[in-house]
């Protein structure tokens, strides 16, 4: 799909575009999740070379797009950014559709992602208490949250904030598992 098939129209037809183009990107995120670098070297690339074709789509979209629209294709292009480890860049593009939609959780949590793969470990835990904040309390946001607290070396706090995890969601197994991962850490004195 090329800019010229997906430039504003007044018809609705360019915002049907977008979110075919958002479900392609989720489809090439989960491919590159699921495929194995050992034995399917050829499947990342491919999906790879896509995601550059989209965000390059994306590109031409964010010069002529105003308002919701800019937003989503600025939301779209982060996560481009993000699957492809242009993270600055990924951070950048979010910061923007925020400034539109200062309230989406689900561009809180990308951002989020990129500041960790960034190792801007203070940043992240102020997304990510603007997560908890804006869109609640679950058991990954919590871990998160507690984990980016162990980056900071700030150990009380994050058991404590895994202890309420367990308290709130006591079905939740994986929060469990990292308080008892923590707890060896800081008994064997490694954190």
């Amino acid at each position: 799909m090329s800019t010229s098939e997906i430039s504003p129209k007044s018809d609705g037809s360019l915002k049907q575009n977008l979110i075919e183009i958002s479900e392609k990107i989720v489809d090439l995120g989960e491919v590159l999740e699921q495929a194995d670098p050992q034995t399917q070297p050829q499947k990342i690339r491919k999906a790879t070379k896509s995601l550059r074709h989209i965000g390059d789509d994306l590109l031409g979209l964010e010069k002529v797009c105003i308002g919701d629209d800019l937003a989503f294709v600025r939301f779209m292009l982060g996560s481009v950014c993000q699957m492809l480890d242009y993270h600055e860049k990924a951070e950048e593009l979010y910061l923007q559709a925020l400034a539109h939609w200062p309230d989406h959780v689900g561009i809180i949590n990308e951002l989020f992602l990129s500041q960790i793969a960034m190792n801007k470990h203070e940043d992240a835990l102020e997304t990510i208490q603007r997560s908890i904040k804006t869109g609640g309390e679950t058991p990954d946001v919590l871990q998160n949250f507690a984990t980016t607290l162990v980056h900071l070396n700030r150990i009380a706090e994050a058991k404590t904030v895994l202890f309420n995890c367990m308290a709130k969601f006591p079905d939740d197994s994986e929060s469990q598992l990292l308080l008892r991962e923590l707890d060896k850490q800081t008994s064997s004195g490694k954190s």
